[in-house]
């Protein structure tokens, strides 16, 4: 079992096999070698820069150096609108989250249940923000958003990529090819919100 959305193939690897040779020792070859196939986006834990959602070509490389950040995590249950759909709200996100000069904040929704880590998210219509949370976020000075979710959008948004489109500025896109989104997390419960 493993998370999944937006009708990625699954995760997989397997020893390659060449000839007569296999690369896996337990299958009486002489080493572990193995071929895998992953889809980052629909997959796991990933992290994207603006290159997501804009014509040109920019990598997570060139827009983003690793290094330690001050993070505030908020756990929120997002609200169900008139639609049925799971909506992050700005106004109830400044209910929960008082900034405190951090840069990133990671948002984990409620509940959090193990079955995260496994969950089949396509087709299921997940939880997303609002572009008036994203709006507050960038206006608060985050640079990096962690969430649990699979997108920062509703699944089915017909290309609009609002939300993404408001944390990067798009179509103005340099003055936040710094920014990142990291989708696809788990925080575990006993890490508290602050």
């Amino acid at each position: 079992p493993q998370v999944n959305c937006f009708r990625a193939p699954y995760f997989y690897a397997s020893p390659h096999r060449e000839g007569d040779q296999i690369g896996s020792i337990a299958q009486g070859g002489h080493a572990n070698f193995y071929d895998v196939t992953i889809n980052p986006h629909g997959n796991g834990t990933h992290t994207q820069c603006a290159g997501h959602i804009v014509k040109g070509h920019y990598y997570i490389n060139d827009c983003y150096k690793p290094e330690f950040h001050l993070t505030q995590l908020v756990s929120i249950f997002p609200q169900l609108s008139d639609t049925g759909d799971k909506v992050i709200h700005a106004e109830q996100l400044s209910l929960l989250w008082e900034p405190a000069g951090e840069e990133a904040l990671i948002i984990r929704t409620l509940p959090n249940g193990p079955e995260k880590r496994k969950t089949e998210y396509t087709d299921t219509n997940p939880a997303y923000f609002s572009r008036d949370a994203i709006e507050l976020i960038v206006s608060r000075g985050i640079k990096h958003l962690l969430t649990d979710l699979p997108s920062l959008d509703r699944e089915e948004n017909q290309g609009k990529f609002e939300a993404y489109k408001a944390f990067w500025n798009h179509p103005d896109i340099d003055s936040r090819l710094d920014c990142t989104v990291t989708e696809l997390i788990f925080a575990e419960n006993f890490v508290e919100d602050g």
